[in-house]
Parts: structure tokens; C-alpha cells; sequence
């Protein structure tokens, strides 16, 4: 796992997402125990989804820029006075 303080934008990201999580949890159990409960629940699996997405963004290798054509694949224009005429 990285560091959540190696920066002091990357702490204040980690601050704010811990409120973000602790919050709606606080208070929906505030209203009720058992939707406490139910966010609790919902919160984790979003907080799963977001580190484990974060992880597979940050793990995929910029793609390779495709193999340059073939010679004989690049299409040439006829030279300019070698066009045949007909008539």
C-alpha cells in the first residue's frame, strides 16, 4: 500500500475521504441502527471498489504505439505526367 501522507495533497485527499466515509455512516446510524448498518455496508464495498479501481488504473502500462506499416502496404500516388491516357 502507498503512503496516504507522502504529500501534503495526497493527506489532505486521505482526510477527506475518511470524512466522507465515517460521515454518512455517523449519521445515518444516527437515524436508525440498522440503516447504520446498511451504510456501513454500502460505504465499504464503495470504498473497495475505489482502491481496487485505483489500483488497476495505476498498474496498466501506457499501450504501445502500434508497429510502423509495411512498405508494401503504404499506398503511393502515381507520379505527377506518368497517369495513362486514354482517348
Amino acid at each position: 500500500m502507498r503512503n496516504p501522507l507522502e504529500s501534503e495533497e495526497m493527506a489532505f485527499r486521505y482526510v477527506l475521504g475518511t470524512l466522507a466515509y465515517f460521515v454518512p455512516i455517523a449519521f445515518a446510524a444516527w437515524i436508525a441502527t440498522w440503516l447504520g448498518v446498511v451504510m456501513f455496508v454500502v460505504m465499504t464495498m464503495g470504498a473497495i471498489f475505489v482502491i481496487v479501481g485505483g489500483r488497476k488504473r495505476q498498474s496498466q502500462s501506457p499501450e504501445e504505439p502500434p508497429p510502423p506499416a509495411a512498405v508494401e502496404d503504404t499506398p503511393v500516388p502515381p507520379a505527377p505526367g506518368t497517369e495513362e491516357k486514354s482517348g
